[in-house]
């Protein structure tokens, strides 16, 4: 039998739709984060308390969900979603900022991988 599979336009826009938009938040965010890391300007303002070390782990683990996405995607997207709203339940305004496009992310991942749940008939580039 042959493993040529010819993906419909849909399958294909959703597929590549989330992983674009995921590598434009990761090269954004990390950016970001390595030039925090770099710099000298990364000095508190003032002390962190519990809710900001929240919201920064929520953070971080959103954006290895969207990493892990690439390979397992209801798991990273399930993570992804997971840690937003654990960052939303600290701080809901996080969800007024460009943030809330990560979770959107994921949900594009979810739609994928539960719309042509058959891994023999997911579109998979070779």
């Amino acid at each position: 039998m042959s493993d040529l599979h010819i993906a419909s336009p849909g399958e294909k826009f959703i597929y590549w739709s989330a992983r674009v938009l995921a590598c434009a938040i990761l090269v954004f965010w990390g950016y970001f984060i390595v030039a925090h890391f770099l710099g000298d300007a990364g000095v508190a303002s003032r002390e962190l308390n519990s809710k900001d070390y929240l919201g920064i782990a929520s953070m971080v683990v959103s954006l290895a969900g969207l990493v892990f996405a690439f390979k397992w995607e209801k798991f990273g997207a399930t993570l992804t979603l997971a840690a937003v709203a654990i960052g939303a339940i600290a701080n809901w305004r996080i969800l007024m900022s460009p943030i809330a496009l990560i979770p959107a992310v994921a949900v594009i991942f979810l739609i994928h991988a539960y719309s042509w749940p058959n891994t023999s008939l997911r579109f998979t580039p070779k």
